[in-house]
C-alpha cells in the first residue's frame, strides 16, 4: 500500500527534484548529528521530536527518502526497525494535492491535524499502522508507521510531527 500511496502522489504531482545528498546508511545518531545530516538533505525531514529511553536511528536512501527510527536503547537496531516507530519524509511534490487524491479512495480514513491549519493525515483499513500526513506548502509527503495503529494516529494528532532542525 506505501508503494500505491507513494507512486499515486508522484505521478499527481511530480518530482524530479534532486534529493542531494547520497544514501546514508542506517545510523545511530543524536543531537547536533542527526541535525546536520537532515541538513544535508535537499528537503525538509519530519520527526517526532525526542523521546525519552530511545536510540535515534537516521537513513536516507539513494532516492531521497529519509527514515527517522525511534529504536529502544539496547539491542541490534536491524532486529528493531520494523517494531518501531518510524517517521519517513518523502519528497514528492504537492504533498497535500496527492494526498487529498489518495483521501478519496474506499476504505481511507481523513483526519485534520488541528495543530496545523491545512494539514491533511490519512490512514488505510488496509494498513492501519501508517498514517500518511501532509503540511501546506511542503513537498514532502510523511509516513508515521507504528505497530500499534493508535501510536500511529496519536503520533499525527497531536500534533508531534515536525520538522527537524
Amino acid at each position: 500500500m506505501i508503494a500505491v500511496v507513494v507512486i499515486a502522489i508522484v505521478l499527481i504531482s511530480g518530482s524530479g527534484s534532486d534529493n542531494g545528498g547520497g544514501a546514508v546508511s542506517p545510523t545511530i545518531a543524536s543531537g547536533d548529528d542527526l541535525t546536520k545530516l537532515a541538513g544535508d538533505t535537499d528537503h525538509t525531514v519530519y520527526w517526532a521530536g525526542n523521546k525519552p529511553n530511545t536510540r535515534t536511528e537516521f537513513e536516507r536512501t539513494s532516492d531521497g527518502n529519509v527514515y527517522i527510527r525511534y529504536l529502544p536503547p539496547t539491542g541490534d537496531p536491524a532486529s528493531q526497525r520494523n517494531r518501531s516507530l518510524t517517521i519517513g519524509s518523502y519528497p514528492v511534490g504537492n504533498a497535500v494535492a496527492g494526498l487529498e487524491v489518495v483521501a478519496k479512495r474506499s476504505g481511507e480514513n481523513t483526519y485534520t491535524i488541528r495543530t496545523v491549519p491545512g494539514a491533511i493525515a490519512v490512514s488505510s483499513v488496509n494498513k492501519p499502522t501508517s498514517v500518511y500526513v501532509a503540511f501546506p506548502g511542503s513537498a514532502v509527503q510523511v509516513e508515521v508507521y507504528d505497530p500499534n495503529p493508535a501510536v500511529a494516529l496519536q503520533t499525527v494528532l497531536q500534533g508531534e510531527i515536525v520538522p527537524l532542525r
